[in-house]
């Protein structure tokens, strides 16, 4: 058995392993070109660092793939529903004491069709309470898409509003 440590190189007629300075197979007998060690050691390296590579690379496109499936997961709804997250946002910063410095997430909400153009949009919001803290609020409303544009303010109903577990609306 070869040591760890030891070089080691490859025969080229039938694949098993030799010594690097071995000029003949003692599996098969057939010539082979000595490799110096430097020479086996200086292709190791960068065979490593592409291993490691190739493992970092899958594990962030793996992270990508599970972050864009949990975001289209969440987006079950139709569009009007994606719709009716942005316009929930402006009912929810109409009751923050600071609704300039609302940071809402951009793919962190769910959104329910209830049918006949309703949706039930749940998310947070981190925004500044009275004392100029930065708190996370929980909301969840209830919109309806009246029919026209979806980016027209006049064509959404607000029918409920729920932060932090209090109805504020109606």
């Amino acid at each position: 058995m070869t040591n760890i440590n030891e070089a080691r190189a490859v025969c080229p007629k039938c694949a098993e392993d030799v010594k690097p300075e071995a000029s003949i197979c003692k599996h098969c007998g057939s010539k082979i070109t000595p490799v110096s060690a430097d020479k086996v050691k200086k292709r190791s390296v960068p065979v490593l660092k592409w291993f490691i590579f190739i493992c970092i690379a899958g594990i962030i496109t793996s992270s990508v793939i599970s972050s864009t499936s949990q975001m289209s997961s969440q987006s079950t709804a139709p569009d009007h529903c994606s719709m009716a997250y942005v316009k929930s946002q402006n009912y929810v910063e109409d009751v923050l004491k600071s609704p300039k410095s609302a940071d809402f997430p951009m793919f962190e909400y769910t959104a329910t069709d209830i049918g006949d153009g309703g949706c039930e949009v749940s998310g947070y919001v981190d925004a500044e309470n009275s004392f100029g803290a930065n708190i996370r609020s929980y909301w969840t409303t209830t919109v309806r898409f009246n029919g026209g544009s979806t980016g027209d303010s006049l064509n959404w109903t607000l029918e409920k509003m729920v932060v932090d577990g209090e109805v504020v609306y109606p």
